[in-house]
């Protein structure tokens, strides 16, 4: 577990034990009731910023993280989703942001919660970790929604359309 050491005779905070300067809790930390020492509190929660709380009692919104050793909540990076089943297991250090699959993005403007939107028809991802989904070639079509890749023409067939969302169209 992450910790600071500190000395209880400085008021509403603490004193580091190698030196006389006070300081109070960072706000990813609680401090001890028992102990001179600050304890960094479980990831995706924080004090509110209270230094002489001893609970972690604030915690990130839904789809933002507070990743070990880290000070504050941030929204999933682009091309993750935040694992929604992990506010369960509050004493795993686990990252709560896994990169998406192939056929599906997260562009880190609306937090992909659970897991990344599914590329629509027409566009695919073909890496995982995509922030967006391309849109398929001319003489290629994706019907189907979460493609990772578009499939060309049917025999003797073409379209110049980008972004084809069925192979009907092909002349």
């Amino acid at each position: 577990e992450n910790f600071l050491y500190v000395q209880t005779h400085c008021a509403k905070g603490a004193r580091l034990k190698a030196s006389s300067v006070c300081f109070e809790c960072p706000n990813y930390m609680r401090r001890s009731l028992d102990e001179d020492v600050c304890y960094e509190c479980l990831p995706d929660f924080f004090t509110g910023g209270l230094a002489s709380y001893a609970t972690c009692q604030q915690q990130c919104p839904l789809g933002y993280e507070r990743p070990y050793g880290s000070d504050g909540c941030s929204i999933c990076a682009a091309g993750t989703f935040y694992q929604d089943f992990e506010r369960s297991h509050f004493n795993s250090y686990i990252p709560r942001c896994s990169q998406c699959p192939r056929g599906t993005y997260a562009d880190a403007m609306v937090p992909a919660i659970g897991s990344c939107f599914q590329c629509p028809r027409g566009s695919y991802a073909p890496l995982p970790g995509s922030s967006r989904c391309l849109p398929c070639p001319a003489g290629f079509y994706s019907e189907s929604l979460g493609s990772f890749r578009c499939e060309p023409a049917r025999a003797g067939g073409y379209s110049a359309v980008v972004g084809a969302r069925s192979g009907s169209v092909w002349r």
